[in-house]
């Protein structure tokens, strides 16, 4: 998990993507606080297409 995380990080390359990071993590914290699931899940599926859309853009394309 920790490369992962590492990855995600070094995917970001301004100080507003990192604040986005922070603040999807603060959405999934204040749903669970709120105890409202629902919530909690559509801010963990959004915080996890954000991420793989980051790595996505941070992978070498390969030449074909």
């Amino acid at each position: 998990m920790a490369t992962s995380v590492r990855a995600g990080m070094e995917s970001r390359t301004d100080l507003a993507q990192v604040v986005s990071v922070v603040e999807s993590h603060q959405d999934i914290v204040d749903a669970i606080i709120a105890s409202d699931p629902a919530a909690a899940g559509a801010s963990m599926k959004r915080h996890f297409e954000d991420a793989r859309r980051a790595l996505a853009r941070a992978q070498p394309r390969k030449e074909k």
